[in-house]
């Protein structure tokens, strides 16, 4: 029949749907939804064998198999694991139901289970490829269910009657959306509170493997999967100064203590020096400040955090004031080594982050200078090496230190290192395949490597010229706005650099990876993504103040139409016309194939309110009609245009 291909083909999309919510929660690699995929678009296929033996005995001892192995990589984990082993079993349990529901088993649990992934997966995905993917879920369900609500009656559905269906079907779908929509905009949420388990339960999946982001220490020789995410991290609004006046670095961490091969937290006390070294930090009302001299303010931002994870404050080398704001209390921030700021509230009860931000003006330091000698302060950040794992570099810096011209400076030494590292290497993005697995091996030359390889190259190879330096740790991101007044920062801007002391001006920034800006010039597919997801946020954090500000809009709406149309007479009376001219032409080719006798017919029905079934005749609705409580003239009305209609189609 008919409407059983149609309900075959809604129960289908629905697992498609199904694997694409699992799929989308990342809580499963891919090589175990792949086979799913694969069995779900095969269904058709497989349909004809479902009633032979051998097809049942091979299809459950395959169940059983892909079972063993998802029970085999839950063994290997512990019960935090347990949602994405469960998601691919639910999504297996509805590609199973799929390839072996025949014509007299009914589908009701298909239905539920799939409605349970749409429910579960919905509190895991938090992009905007969850709310496409559901714009196809819904009228799939309808549909579906209403097909099935026919068809399970028993009811021989017409190709004609199926259509009728399916389209009832989409406008109901396209009600509920609606719907949604107005319940989603006008009812205020907290996108930034932390759900009773997130706290508790990592949904993050060893299989998937490890998420690139900020890091509070760097280990050049792990080997995981890396995943790249685009999930923003942090919005930076411009309220004063230009757009360059912003850094492109926003540090979390500076790493003052090697070993060659890992760099983590120095544990020298902070330090304090008139030469220009990092500055205490210390509490002035609102206002948490530090002096540095030499520098004048050139931009204000205001900075929110998005990511409710996040645990530091993150900010410019050159900040010099930090404003609080919302969700921050002064008692849980606390400085560390090298002038960051740590936000020590727990990730569960963490809420929205907001602060200020004065930035100041780097001056620049004198670069014709011999090196001066180093203040017995910065030794620990002057400390190289000398383990095994630094050979290579100890090589390279000797190279480097014979042909270097008399009386180099060290601003001279520090770009001639940069120069060389940027043209001598090739820049890979992590999780590459060809990827250094150790400094030696990057610079060696046999491998490339992300950024943490370039600024662990560049520190290694000036602290063994003498010159004090540490490793930053962040974002870098140049992602503005098309104004230039939002600056946006995702974990796919996360970013290691070094930070070099100069005797005149103190620390500053150099950033040694030469393809860093492919970050942020994305291909068109990426920004594509990048501007869905920018929407979705912004839809996304839509709050009572943001209602109260749309409602307020809507009641000034006819006003301003108003004064819009009495202030542009001639355009609005030529757009009133094309209206009306284009709802008389649509409401005619309407009515076009259909006879005046039906019209008359339909028209009866509105008039009795009396909604037509699928698939049934005039005189079974006029029957219907008699044993309802239907008053007599309309009953008349209505028997009146059923003979008419009789008449008119079985007429000789």
């Amino acid at each position: 029949m008919q409407g059983s291909r149609a309900l075959r083909a809604c129960l289908l999309g629905l697992v498609l749907v199904d694997l694409v919510f699992v799929q989308l929660t990342e809580a499963a690699a891919l090589e175990w939804l792949v086979p799913l995929y694969a069995l779900t678009l095969c269904s058709p296929l497989l349909a004809p064998l479902r009633g032979k033996l051998a097809y049942r005995v091979l299809w459950n001892a395959a169940v059983l198999s892909f079972f063993a192995l998802l029970v085999r990589h839950a063994s290997g984990y512990d019960l935090r694991f347990v949602l994405q082993d469960g998601l691919v079993l639910a999504a297996l349990c509805q590609v199973h139901l799929l390839n072996n529901l025949r014509d007299e088993q009914r589908p009701d649990l298909l239905f539920f289970n799939s409605f349970l992934i749409a429910i579960v997966t919905g509190y895991l995905c938090h992009d905007v490829a969850y709310p496409i993917a559901f714009l196809a879920y819904a009228p799939l369900f309808v549909c579906g269910l209403q097909l099935y609500c026919v068809i399970g009656e028993g009811a021989d559905v017409e190709p004609r009657a199926t259509r009728r269906i399916l389209v009832d079907g989409l406008a109901r779908s396209g009600v509920l959306l609606a719907a949604t929509m107005l319940v989603f905009l006008f009812w205020p949420r907290d996108f930034q509170r932390r759900g009773l388990l997130a706290g508790r339960l990592d949904f993050s999946s060893r299989a998937a493997g490890f998420e690139v982001g900020f890091s509070e220490s760097l280990e050049l020789e792990r080997r995981q999967n890396v995943r790249i995410s685009d999930r923003v991290v942090m919005t930076v609004a411009l309220l004063e100064g230009a757009r360059d006046d912003v850094p492109a670095l926003w540090r979390g961490a500076t790493l003052g203590a090697t070993n060659g091969k890992d760099w983590w937290p120095a544990d020298a006390r902070e330090l304090v020096s008139a030469g220009g070294a990092d500055e205490p930090w210390s509490w002035r009302g609102d206002d948490l400040v530090r002096g540095r001299a030499g520098h004048e303010r050139s931009a204000l931002v205001s900075v929110e955090h998005v990511d409710p994870e996040a645990n530091r404050l993150f900010m410019p080398l050159g900040t010099e004031r930090l404003r609080r704001g919302a969700g921050l209390v002064p008692e849980r921030v606390f400085a560390e080594q090298g002038g960051t700021l740590r936000y020590g509230i727990p990730l569960r009860v963490r809420p929205a982050l907001s602060y200020e931000l004065a930035i100041g003006r780097d001056v620049p330091a004198a670069g014709g200078e011999p090196r001066a000698a180093l203040p017995r302060a910065l030794a620990p950040y002057a400390v190289a090496p000398r383990s095994r794992h630094v050979a290579e570099a100890r090589d390279l810096a000797a190279k480097l230190a014979a042909a270097a011209p008399p009386g180099e400076s060290q601003h001279a030494l520090v770009a001639r290192l940069c120069a060389y590292l940027g043209s001598r290497y090739a820049y890979l993005r992590p999780g590459a395949r060809g990827a250094a697995a150790s400094l030696d091996e990057f610079l060696a030359g046999d491998a490339g490597g992300h950024c943490e390889f370039f600024a662990s190259a560049l520190g290694t190879l000036l602290r063994l010229s003498g010159i004090p330096c540490r490793l930053a740790t962040g974002f870098r991101s140049s992602e503005w706005d098309t104004e230039g007044r939002v600056l946006t920062i995702r974990r796919a801007h996360a970013h290691a650099w070094v930070e070099v002391f100069d005797p005149r001006a103190g620390w500053y920034a150099v950033d040694p990876s030469p393809a860093v800006s492919a970050l942020d010039g994305p291909g068109l597919w990426t920004r594509l993504r990048m501007a869905a997801s920018k929407a979705w946020a912004r839809l996304a954090s839509f709050n009572a103040g943001s209602r109260d500000a749309l409602l307020a809009w809507l009641v000034r709406l006819p006003q301003r139409s108003e004064a819009w149309l009495r202030a542009h007479p001639l355009p609005s009376g030529l757009g009133g016309a094309a209206l009306v001219l284009g709802l008389l032409a649509w409401r005619r080719r309407r009515n076009a194939g259909v006879a005046p006798v039906v019209r008359r017919y339909r028209r009866t029905l509105r008039r009795a309110r009396i909604e037509r079934l699928p698939g049934e005749t005039p005189r079974e609705l006029l029957a219907r009609a008699r044993a309802s409580r239907v008053k007599p003239e309309r009953l008349a009305a209505l028997q009146a245009a059923t003979f008419d209609h009789e008449r008119s189609r079985y007429a000789a």
